[in-house]
């Protein structure tokens, strides 16, 4: 009988197994260098401070018999904001902020106007696609209140 001498692929196999493991680790590492790493919110810090303001004044508008109302109308492409009966329509102030939490660049801050009725309407219609949150900080007085509504456009 002649000896035959076979190949061992054991070592190939170890290198390549090697090889491939040091490949998928250098593919994540720059794959998640190209992610951008910006925050949700650039000035979290000072918004994380007035968290607990936050909650006092969103217990506020819960503590309200009637409360601030968040109607989309997908006919007209807008949102329309209800702020309670009781109070003074001039008297209502503060900011409305269109909330991207995938992308801030697409944020938008309106001041609060609000009509004989009551309400506000915003234009939806040049946002893009996707979900936002409505974030309103309002004002009666020299009282804080607090009101978030999500929607999907």
């Amino acid at each position: 009988m002649r000896n035959v001498k076979r190949k061992n692929f054991v070592p190939l196999g170890l290198i390549g197994g090697i090889a491939l493991f040091v490949f998928i680790w250098i593919f994540l590492v720059i794959f998640a260098a190209s992610k951008p790493k910006g925050l949700v919110s650039p000035d979290y810090y000072s918004q994380e401070m007035q968290h607990q303001q936050r909650i006092e004044s969103r217990q506020r508008s819960e503590n309200l018999t009637d409360k601030v109302e968040l109607e989309i109308n997908d006919a007209k492409r807008s949102a329309v904001i209800h702020f309670p009966n009781e109070f003074q329509p001039e008297k209502i102030s503060g900011t409305i902020e269109l909330f991207r939490p995938s992308d801030t660049k697409l944020d938008i801050n309106i001041p609060i106007s609000v009509s004989d009725s009551r309400s506000q309407n915003i234009d939806i219609s040049t946002i893009k696609s996707g979900f936002w949150r409505i974030k309103i900080n309002w004002q009666l007085d020299s009282t804080n209140f607090y009101d978030e509504f999500s929607f999907i456009k």
